[in-house]
């Protein structure tokens, strides 16, 4: 089955099924390998740096990019805040979290956690980053609770 055809399948699911991280993980991580050439160029990635580029993110912040995937996004954020800001990415799937090491060499490991977006938020402390991004992912969590979480991390 094509990625794009996945991405769909999954998609449906969650207006079907109970939140199941499981499912995205097996999914993602089959999926790793190919993601940028069939997702991240030919469907999000244009539309992602749209709105990175009209967003107000500046050097020196703290960023948490939530389900970063293969850091596409977590890449392009990490250029504007540079050189004194923070980019923490999480992803549930290691294989797309590897990929995403190897776009920001620069960066240590210790700025990617390999966890759903809601048990990353969850260990965060209160208004301790100055954005929180989650492109195309926030349907792949439990987001009532990602966004309540979100909305505590979150500086006023």
């Amino acid at each position: 089955m094509s990625l794009v055809k996945n991405i769909f399948v999954i998609t449906s699911k969650l207006l079907n099924r109970k939140y199941d991280s499981t499912l995205y993980r097996t999914d993602f991580d089959s999926h790793a390998q190919e993601y940028d050439s069939v997702v991240t160029r030919h469907l999000l990635g244009e539309e992602t740096e749209k709105l990175i580029n009209e967003s107000d993110i500046q050097p020196g912040i703290r960023c948490f990019d939530l389900g970063c995937g293969t850091g596409h996004a977590t890449k392009l954020i990490a250029d504007r805040v540079s050189p004194n800001g923070f980019v923490l990415g999480c992803d549930v799937s290691g294989p797309m979290l590897d990929i995403a090491k190897k776009k920001l060499d620069s960066f240590s490991d210790k700025n990617f956690l390999e966890q759903d977006m809601l048990e990353s938020l969850c260990e965060q402390k209160e208004n301790s980053f100055d954005w929180i991004t989650a492109f195309w992912s926030l349907g792949y969590s439990e987001w009532v609770r990602v966004l309540k979480e979100a909305r505590r991390v979150l500086k006023s």
